[in-house]
């Protein structure tokens, strides 16, 4: 419900993953409204090629342990 209240339709397009954008992008230094729409951008945006650029983001981001 929440995530359709902040207009998160996103969340139900996509299958859960390990990462994502708005984990490698701000992580817990954003609003849930925020994080809904780091969902949508992502779904607007599904390419291989922005797949492999989270994906590398990733890495530093565990190491930092500050999500990005």
């Amino acid at each position: 419900d929440e995530y359709r209240e902040a207009g998160g339709g996103a969340y139900y397009d996509l299958r859960p993953g390990i990462t994502g954008l708005w984990q490698v992008s701000a992580r817990n230094a954003v609003t849930f409204r925020d994080r809904v729409k780091f969902d949508t951008e992502y779904r607007n945006n599904l390419t291989l090629l922005n797949d492999l650029k989270i994906m590398l983001k990733t890495v530093p981001a565990v190491m930092k342990g500050t999500g990005k």
